[in-house]
């Protein structure tokens, strides 16, 4: 489009971050699907940070169940008995209530290292409870006799978690003709123009940044000497710190057991009563069929907080996603675009369309500051001041421009050298409540 002015002044891809309508009066090359960035970004889940790696603390629990080791005999009736935990399994105090899976309670005399003598609370109930090995056994409450000292009390921990920033960078160059392809169209009453090459190359930069934060492992890298700086991304976080579970997609009725134990799983992880479901293609579709089949989902009982409040409903279908209640939780599929890229994670041999990632909603307090904070946050180095443009640039990403036909030339050559940089990382907190489906299930 052009605007008959020759002044025009050059507009940055970056401009466009926020401001979709200027590439719709200029060219359809915009991909109106919302990618996980761009979501984030719109839901304020960016916050800036001055570490290159940050670090997040996870509570351990206040109560864990113990393991018995094998070859225990049946109590005697009325007798103590010597039990013998797991090595790592918790350790009780003396005078705690252990609870056994058959209802009985006994309680804690002596501990010696991994051997708990204990005593029946009801000799007759537990003598009729033979131990074999692998049992779980609870420690759930405690009693004193009047006058009596206290037990050493127990430690809880945190265990501190750390991600990093990953480097990604992108780079485009036009000589003196190919520059004369450039756009031009009209922003806020004034000239601008872009080069269509140049924002192409930018769609690939953000896309390498929207893959990383949901695909990227982190790893332990040098090349020519420096390390390599790479982020943790959601995927590989939940399957290494959250729930990951079984959904057999052979069947609906397998299915629907599945879910209602994936669902159980959930409950005991203390998980919020509304989640996001990322799903890839393939597992979207199934799991229409499965809504098809049933009547628990219910359509009234569904929230939509985790959209900021008023106007929820519409912002969830803007997003893309649809929603159902089931099980006593809210659910807010959407088919993930990045899980059906033909080129990428819809290759021929991937299985990434079956994917099932569940994604806890509403904030969580944080126990190195006590703050509530968003579980699904970007971290991301703000580009220096001298590189924010003046028209709603995103300070998330660097840009510079170099070379003769630059508006301030660098040098004599005919070119136009642009460079992208941005320092983005993940950070998931409370990775406990997120789940996702079993890889070996996939295509099944």
């Amino acid at each position: 489009m052009q605007t008959g002015q020759l002044n025009a002044q050059y507009i940055s891809s970056i401009e466009f971050m926020d401001k979709r309508e200027i590439l719709n009066k200029v060219l359809d090359i915009w991909d109106d699907k919302v990618t996980v960035t761009q979501m984030l970004r719109e839901l304020n889940r960016y916050v800036p940070t001055v570490q290159k790696t940050y670090t997040y603390h996870v509570n351990t629990r206040v109560h864990a169940a113990a393991t018995l080791a094998s070859g225990e005999a049946e109590p005697a009736a009325g007798a103590d008995s010597t039990i013998t935990l797991t090595a790592g399994s918790v350790k009780p105090r003396k005078n705690d209530i252990m609870l056994t899976a058959g209802r009985n309670q006994a309680i804690v005399k002596a501990v010696s290292g991994n051997d708990v003598t204990v005593a029946p609370l009801d000799a007759a109930l537990i003598a009729h409870e033979a131990f074999s090995g692998g049992e779980k056994v609870t420690f759930f409450s405690n009693a004193y006799a009047e006058g009596t000292g206290v037990e050493a009390g127990y430690i809880f921990n945190t265990i501190p978690r750390q991600n990093n920033l990953q480097i990604i960078k992108g780079d485009y160059s036009v000589t003196d003709l190919a520059v004369f392809g450039q756009q031009e169209t009209l922003f806020d009453g004034k000239p601008y123009y872009f080069i269509k090459g140049q924002h192409d190359q930018f769609l690939r930069f953000e896309s390498d940044v929207a893959y990383a934060l949901l695909l990227q492992r982190k790893g332990t890298v040098t090349i020519d000497g420096k390390a390599v700086n790479t982020t943790h991304g959601l995927e590989p976080t939940v399957r290494d710190q959250g729930l990951e579970l079984n959904l057999d997609t052979s069947d609906v009725d397998l299915f629907r057991t599945d879910f209602n134990a994936f669902n159980r799983a959930i409950d005991q992880a203390r998980g919020p009563k509304e989640y996001w479901a990322w799903l890839g293609p393939d597992m979207n579709n199934f799991v229409d069929d499965w809504l098809g089949s049933i009547t628990e989902a219910k359509a009234g009982a569904i929230v939509y907080n985790s959209f900021n409040g008023i106007g929820g409903k519409e912002r969830a279908v803007q997003f893309g996603f649809d929603s159902f209640h089931i099980y006593g939780r809210t659910w807010h599929k959407k088919p993930c675009d990045a899980f059906d890229h033909v080129e990428i994670t819809a290759a021929t041999g991937m299985t990434y369309p079956w994917t099932f990632l569940a994604i806890p909603q509403g904030k969580i307090k944080c126990e190195h500051d006590n703050e509530m904070k968003e579980r699904l946050r970007v971290r991301y180095f703000e580009a220096p001041p001298s590189q924010h443009l003046s028209v709603g640039a995103s300070k998330e990403y660097h840009e510079v421009v170099t070379g003769g036909l630059a508006s301030v030339p660098t040098n004599k050559e005919m070119r136009l050298d642009i460079s992208y940089t941005t320092w983005q990382g993940l950070e998931v907190l409370g990775t406990e409540h997120f789940a996702i489906n079993t890889v070996d299930q996939y295509n099944s």
